[in-house]
């Protein structure tokens, strides 16, 4: 029969709760997903922001790490719409027209560099 020991025990339950409240990199993936997403969208679309933690201060807080990052790394100010306990946000849509201009010089670009190979 086993003995209880009480140190084995409360180490045990210490590792749990770390494990538990331990950072997991999720709202850093939702964040990353979410700046993707702003690139891909139509000109105009609005991006509904949910947090996994399904609550008001978890929407919060991936909001401000999205307009941080956007702000920072992109320098683009997100327009924003908020809708009870949620946030809308999109890229203005003259940055997203300057974006698409450019894309569209840059295939260009590709293409006549391809033409002039194969001639």
């Amino acid at each position: 029969m086993a003995t209880w020991n009480k140190g084995y025990y409360i180490q045990a339950v210490l590792a749990r709760s770390e494990a538990k409240n331990r950072a997991s990199g999720r709202t850093t993936r939702q964040v990353d997903n979410y700046i993707q997403e702003l690139f891909n969208a139509k000109i105009g679309e609005w991006i509904t922001l949910f947090d996994h933690s399904e609550c008001r201060t978890g929407n919060d807080g991936l909001f401000h790490k999205i307009r941080k990052r956007m702000e920072f790394e992109h320098g683009i100010n997100l327009e924003v719409k908020r809708e009870s306990s949620t946030f809308a946000v999109r890229i203005p849509e003259s940055i997203m027209v300057d974006m698409a201009n450019f894309r569209t010089i840059m295939i260009e670009d590709a293409e006549r560099g391809l033409n002039a190979i194969e001639k």
